[in-house]
């Protein structure tokens, strides 16, 4: 039986949803799967020469905690995203102030928060989906579709609370606008569709130039019961569903994921793995600019 066979018959058959739920595993034919996005439109990412390891956690603002929801591919998409704003402001203060980026990240990261509405992408990314009632997770390319095809609004449009999935019918106009204002105009993201050796390679490539990767896989018992300073080893165990994460941060040893539990989880909120677990992933993303929301 394939691994993806396995993951989705364990997705499929787990126990009710609790906070491992939200990414799906992407069939053939869902949308945006198939469009040819890869890493060939960032010729940057490709000439680079790629350091021992790269580290976008210090334009990393907060973590947040999705709840018991299956929000999780729209809250990690959004942390990747709010990475790229506040590196690229970075880049703008340090080159204006003749201060090293570091210097520069911890002026960015005063400004008011870049976050998008993730109950809203997700309400969007439901409805693509198929059952916008339903909450039963999405999927990672989906996510970067919603933000080129319909764009994302500001957390403040339409605040998180779990288990809020469908707004007032009078407010879903004003929030369609809103959203349509911050589209992701000109296909701004690239999937990363290698495998074994070169999938670390581009992994790496992407996250030294300022890239973080967002994607999605199975977890078992083991993820769910991490803690502080432990290392993942990937699922060892049966998995329990399907969640969607980021990775920021990568050694030779290690690469470093942020996900949606909140700050209390694993290590502060981020979970160093092995790097036989990206192999058990799928859907790779990156997004090359990030729209101001």
């Amino acid at each position: 039986m394939s691994d993806h066979k396995q993951f989705t018959e364990a997705y499929t058959h787990a126990e009710p949803r609790r906070f491992v739920h939200g990414y799906n595993p992407t069939p053939k034919n869902v949308l945006g799967a198939c469009e040819p996005r890869d890493l060939s439109r960032f010729r940057a990412v490709r000439r680079l020469e790629v350091p021992a390891s790269g580290d976008l956690t210090p334009f990393l603002v907060d973590i947040r905690d999705q709840g018991n929801e299956g929000s999780c591919v729209c809250f990690s998409g959004g942390a990747a995203i709010r990475i790229v704003d506040v590196r690229e402001m970075a880049e703008q203060i340090a080159k204006q102030q003749g201060i090293s980026l570091l210097q520069a990240a911890q002026i960015a990261k005063q400004t008011p928060p870049n976050w998008i509405s993730p109950q809203l992408a997700y309400f969007f990314c439901r409805c693509l989906d198929g059952d916008p009632k339903e909450d039963a997770g999405t999927y990672c390319s989906t996510f970067w579709t919603v933000g080129s095809e319909y764009g994302y609004a500001h957390e403040s449009d339409w605040p998180y609370v779990p288990g809020d999935l469908i707004p007032q019918a009078k407010r879903i106009p004003m929030l369609t606008r809103l959203a349509y204002r911050h589209r992701m105009v000109g296909y701004k993201t690239a999937r990363i569709t290698s495998t074994g050796a070169a999938r670390v390679a581009d992994i790496k490539a992407a996250i030294a130039a300022g890239y973080p990767v967002h994607f999605g896989g199975p977890v078992d018992n083991g993820y769910m019961n991490l803690g502080s300073g432990d290392v993942w080893p990937g699922c060892t165990g049966s998995a329990l569903g399907g969640h969607a994460r980021t990775w920021v941060k990568y050694d030779n040893a290690t690469i470093t994921e942020v996900g949606s539990y909140g700050v209390y989880f694993a290590s502060h909120g981020l979970v160093p793995c092995s790097w036989d677990a990206v192999h058990q992933c799928d859907d790779l993303w990156i997004a090359e600019t990030a729209p101001i929301v």
